[in-house]
């Protein structure tokens, strides 16, 4: 995370110029709460293994924005967020941490494209004491409208989480692409494809020949409540996802969004599903 590091301390070198030399915006609030339904909460490639779920999760958080001239724009905000899994307690998870921003504007109004560079960084806690550690992101983000009716957006993310028990550790690549359109006032559509490459871990009921031909056996868990002990399998994979959201407003602070997403993560003769249903409520404030 060498180039992590090094652009965290560009962007709060920028926030600190930036600050010194002019008034931030006045902080806002973001609350975002959700309930989904994962359908391989185990990332299972084989039935018997396969254990749904739901997830409960909020995130709270507040940015100020600097402005740095006509066309750039530096943020700095705090985060908070929680995970609850009403059927697997051991999945439990808080994490709080900052987030840094800078925007380039490609020129005067709404419809020119704009690039964003997002770096966030969190302190997670979690129940199963394996699980806590530090993670962190560095996200590259271009949109761009397409007239009154539509907004496409590109992304690169880098993904990284350094868990106290090496068998949770996590790093990632992940591009995006989502487009947006207005079918009428106050609803929007929103349809998104991505691709994920980096290491996954799927638990399965020993022996499991086949996987382990495939990826390394880590430890042992009892996070599934199941008669006889899952292993933690770690192996690099690639995840290719689509997902569909429709989301109408309640007011000019309120959203409701309906979401499903398809994911498939294969290596070789390996490969998982996992469909994510939910709903999500977001409120400004």
């Amino acid at each position: 995370m060498r180039v992590g590091r090094r652009l965290a301390i560009l962007a709060l070198l920028a926030a600190a110029t930036v600050a010194a030399a002019a008034a931030p915006s006045a902080a806002g609030w973001t609350a975002v709460s959700s309930l989904t339904w994962h359908s391989n909460v185990t990332n299972a490639d084989r039935d018997p293994d396969v254990i749904g779920g739901f997830e409960f999760k909020t995130d709270l958080s507040t940015h100020r924005r600097w402005s740095a001239g006509r066309d750039d724009a530096v943020f700095a905000g705090l985060r908070l967020s929680t995970e609850l899994w009403p059927r697997f307690d051991g999945l439990d998870r808080a994490a709080a941490g900052i987030a840094l921003g800078w925007q380039h504007k490609f020129g005067l109004g709404a419809h020119v494209p704009a690039l964003r560079l997002n770096l966030t960084g969190d302190h997670v806690a979690a129940r199963e004491s394996g699980r806590r550690g530090l993670a962190g992101t560095a996200a590259l983000h271009l949109r761009q409208r397409l007239g009154h009716w539509g907004l496409l957006q590109l992304s690169r993310e880098y993904q990284r989480h350094d868990a106290r028990t090496h068998a949770f550790d996590r790093t990632g690549a992940e591009s995006a692409a989502r487009f947006t359109f207005a079918p009428r006032s106050g609803w929007r559509v929103t349809l998104g494809a991505a691709r994920r490459d980096g290491g996954v871990l799927s638990y399965a009921t020993p022996p499991h020949p086949e996987l382990l031909r495939k990826a390394k056996p880590l430890t042992t868990v009892t996070t599934f409540d199941r008669a006889q002990d899952m292993v933690a399998y770690y192996f690099i994979a690639r995840t290719e996802s689509a997902r569909a959201e429709a989301g109408f407003s309640l007011g000019p602070r309120t959203e409701v969004v309906f979401a499903h997403e398809r994911r498939t993560t294969t290596e070789g003769v390996v490969a998982y599903r996992n469909h994510l249903t939910s709903l999500t409520l977001v409120h400004e404030f």
